[in-house]
């Protein structure tokens, strides 16, 4: 029998990212993808497959064809398609920049989105998600220096500073890269994280 292996893989953009849905709403032309169930934005599994075929097969097509299987071009009748072996699942929200008045941006996340990933295979048998306080209806906790009044986005929030979150925004920036040039954006997620409610960050 074939050996079964996952990887969590993350995912950071520096640029916006538009994965459309399937169908229009009213005026939007072309939605961005969301769960069904708590309307936050993802990108579905088959459509981060297609992107991951497409730069596999810029440099390997052969490669490309055993991970992914047969291009979507080649028809279904014919008996020398094969099938691939990688599954990719849907890309999740972990932590979303929004606008603010004090450091320019923070990295937003929620206890639904910390609780996914808390739930994933990590090499420590800790959870620095665990500790972190659920956010009030109209507040929020936040790393070392976000206290009081803030304004997210369009929203203003009572932020408290929190140790369990400064524990939490250090384990989130050691999953980003750490090559060169990239430093600032580690040191952004470490001391820049607001946990708020589920609904605000759905908004």
């Amino acid at each position: 029998m074939p050996t079964i292996r996952s990887r969590v893989l993350h995912i950071y953009t520096e640029t916006a990212v538009h994965a459309g849905g399937s169908e229009s709403v009213g005026g939007i032309d072309l939605p961005i993808q969301r769960e069904t169930a708590t309307q936050l934005p993802l990108i579905w599994g088959q459509s981060l497959r297609g992107a991951l075929r497409s730069l596999v097969s810029n440099t390997d097509g052969d490669l490309a064809t055993r991970l992914f299987g047969s291009g979507p071009t080649k028809a279904s009748t014919d008996d020398s398609t094969q099938a691939g072996n990688v599954f990719v699942g849907d890309a999740r929200l972990l932590a979303f920049p929004v606008a603010t008045l004090q450091r320019t941006f923070a990295w937003a996340t929620s206890p639904l989105c910390l609780g996914r990933v808390g739930r994933l295979p990590r090499q420590s048998a800790t959870n620095p998600w665990d500790s972190i306080p659920t956010p009030t209806n109209d507040g929020g906790c936040g790393t070392e220096g976000w206290k009081e009044k803030q304004v997210l986005g369009a929203y203003q929030v009572t932020v408290t500073t929190n140790d369990s979150v400064a524990v939490a925004a250090a384990s989130l920036a050691n999953t980003l890269p750490s090559f060169n040039g990239f430093q600032p954006v580690r040191e952004k997620a470490a001391k820049d994280l607001l946990v708020v409610t589920d609904e605000l960050l759905k908004n």
